[in-house]
């Protein structure tokens, strides 16, 4: 009374998954390709930033600021928050970018570190674009989160680059 299942091969055991891998594979590249191409921009406007002119100015406000992540299995991240105030011939004018390409950091210490070395009233050098000043920065050059971006972007689009290969090779 005992029905007896019909024996399948190897073939046969493994499940279809319902999403092809060539297609997950693909997801991955832009996902690298984008985080790549941000801090890629962001480096490059970093390097123009060289060229720009020097002024002074004051810290009116310095404070860390606790933001929720949207990434998965982080809980917050810190931002420094700077504002400050400078002047260029005789317009003033109000700058809250720390450097090209900073967003926050995952340490509440490293955006608290950042946050002290601009106290509130303390004297600055304010770096600005001679030909918009409006665009200023109190530090020059491209931020390490600039450079991270570019390095783990690169990865994960080489890495699926090998995937693709292995992948579309072995179908031949």
């Amino acid at each position: 009374m005992f029905k007896q299942s019909a024996r399948r091969g190897p073939a046969e055991e493994r499940k279809k998954s319902p999403i092809n891998p060539t297609i997950l594979i693909l997801i991955w590249m832009v996902i690298g390709l984008a985080l790549a191409g941000r801090g890629a921009w962001n480096v490059n406007q970093a390097a123009g930033n060289s060229g720009w002119s020097l002024t002074h100015g004051e810290i009116l406000s310095s404070d860390v600021v606790e933001q929720p992540s949207h990434e998965v299995g982080v809980g917050s991240t810190y931002l420094a928050e700077v504002q400050y105030r400078y002047h260029v011939e005789d317009t003033g004018y109000l700058g809250d970018r720390v450097a090209i390409g900073y967003y926050s950091s995952g340490s509440y210490s490293e955006a608290w570190q950042l946050a002290e070395r601009y106290r509130q009233g303390s004297r600055v050098d304010v770096w600005f674009d001679p030909d918009d000043p409006e665009q200023a920065v109190l530090q020059r050059g491209a931020d390490s989160n600039s450079w991270l971006e570019l390095s783990v972007g690169a990865g994960i689009l080489l890495l699926g680059a090998v995937l693709l290969y292995f992948r579309l090779k072995g179908k031949e």
